[in-house]
């Protein structure tokens, strides 16, 4: 049986089995580096979405939240002053006695603001902020965005639970008993009363905004897929093998 080519070669010339060799290391490390290369730009443009999206919507939720918390802020607030003011110039008791009354509601209206889950926070700005240079930087920005993301959405949820309305309901109820039993007047303007709070109060509760919960719920949507397929789902492996008359680079994928 004649000898093949490779074994001919080798035979007579073993630098070229040498250089076979180094050939055969160079392109399995080419084509490590180039896998690598393609991985690290796919995480980067990920990370790069995710900051600006991340970022709208941390942008938006400080918008909306400032809206809403300062404006039911200052319109307890005027309904507090001008309140007062009508009761005081006013010469009637039963005048006098529904603006004190009603003050004294509104006056605990703007209180709750203080109190609410939902309320304006400067750690969006501080976010925002952040450097974002290097790949380091990009990832603890990233971080610190979707944990506040995640907080701020169990806050807007909290908002809107029962708690919020029994003690907006309690302060109610106990407006109209006021009105009621205290003012000796009919049941009828008590439940007058109650009824008139308790659409303030609920609307005060159902205009809250749900941006980052409802923002949370697309944002993970769109990029928790990406985020598991690049945990692990598709990774290259590769070994160095050696032995007699062999060596050279095991790649999978």
């Amino acid at each position: 049986m004649y000898p093949s080519l490779r074994h001919i070669l080798l035979k007579n010339h073993p630098a070229f089995g040498i250089a076979v060799k180094t050939i055969v290391l160079i392109l399995g490390f080419l084509i490590l580096m180039s896998r690598l290369s393609a991985q690290d730009t796919e995480y980067n443009t990920t990370i790069r979405k995710k900051l600006d999206a991340a970022g709208l919507l941390l942008q938006k939720d400080a918008n909306r939240t400032n809206a809403w918390w300062w404006g039911w802020l200052g319109g307890y607030s005027a309904a507090t002053i001008g309140q007062v003011i009508i009761g005081v110039s006013a010469e009637k008791l039963n005048t006098r006695q529904d603006m004190f009354l009603g003050a004294a509601t509104t006056l605990v209206g703007a209180a709750g603001q203080f109190i609410t889950p939902v309320s304006p926070s400067k750690a969006q700005l501080r976010i925002l902020e952040m450097p974002e240079r290097t790949l380091a930087e990009k990832k603890e920005k990233l971080a610190a965005a979707e944990e506040f993301l995640q907080k701020r959405s169990w806050s807007e949820i909290k908002g809107r639970q029962w708690q919020m309305h029994a003690a907006s309901g309690a302060v109610n109820l106990g407006s109209g008993l006021v009105t009621w039993l205290g003012f000796k007047r009919s049941w009828k303007d008590g439940l007058l009363n109650f009824a008139l709070n308790t659409a303030i109060t609920e609307a005060q509760i159902w205009s809250q905004p749900m941006t980052a919960r409802n923002g949370l719920i697309r944002y993970q949507k769109d990029y928790l897929p990406e985020k598991t397929a690049l945990s692990g789902k598709h990774e290259m492996k590769w070994a160095l093998y050696t032995g007699i008359n062999n060596l050279g680079i095991r790649i999978s994928f």
